[in-house]
């Protein structure tokens, strides 16, 4: 009887640790296909901006897991793209569709800050195969040269957010075996998007949300901005 209770323990301990391995694997083997559709996407999308001579490029978690970790942020849940408003067309639309994406969402207007969400079907991730494109817009803020970009908050997406950070020029580097541009200067770009705190790996968990942490939210009076 005695042997009974160590015995029940050690089973115990053994298909715990069992489970977490498997679910270690899990997690691994899904970071893995992700990195990979991940990539094959962003090649998609810079052929088809290519084919019509739109420039792209990496914005907000997409842009910070480049800097920081030169991969793809392990509980990102999507591809994060950026084209400013002078370059943007309805040809984007077409040719990501012309790519394979779907079209699934779209929050907000051209005029009023618009976000373009799209997924790839037929991939090894499913339904996590997605990007959004958020149409970036210049604007005079304090008689400076900002940029904005609008996003809405989950889970009715009717509440507009507003990020904006100090104008920026575009940079082209490597990623992933493939040329991409990025945000120029970027540290200063992901320092007023995140905050001092950017070297921080930060999930829902943390209480880091897209909608209320990064430190680039604003809400001014539209009055106060001149649209370029």
């Amino acid at each position: 009887m005695n042997n009974t209770v160590p015995i029940i323990i050690i089973v115990a301990i053994i298909v715990t640790t069992v489970i977490i391995f498997r679910n270690f694997i899990k997690v691994w083997i899904f970071q893995a296909k992700k990195r990979q559709v991940y990539t094959h996407m962003i090649r998609k999308i810079n052929t088809a901006m290519e084919r019509i001579d739109v420039p792209c490029f990496l914005s907000s978690g997409t842009c910070l897991g480049f800097f920081r970790e030169q991969d793809f942020i392990k509980h990102d849940y999507d591809i994060d793209i950026g084209i400013m408003q002078s370059d943007f067309t309805e040809d984007v639309l077409t040719e990501m569709e012309n790519e394979g994406f779907e079209l699934y969402r779209t929050l907000g207007t051209l005029s009023t800050g618009v976000e373009y969400s799209f997924r790839l079907p037929g991939t090894k991730i499913g339904k996590a195969a997605k990007v959004d494109i958020f149409v970036h817009y210049n604007e005079i803020h304090n008689n400076k040269k900002h940029v904005y970009w609008t996003s809405y908050k989950t889970p009715l997406f009717t509440e507009q957010i507003k990020y904006r950070v100090s104008d920026f020029n575009l940079k082209r580097v490597r990623f992933k075996g493939m040329y991409v541009n990025v945000p120029d200067p970027t540290l200063k770009y992901i320092q007023e998007h995140y905050g001092e705190k950017w070297m921080i790996p930060l999930t829902p968990a943390d209480g880091y949300h897209y909608y209320s942490s990064p430190t680039s939210i604003v809400t001014p009076p539209q009055s106060e901005n001149e649209i370029l």
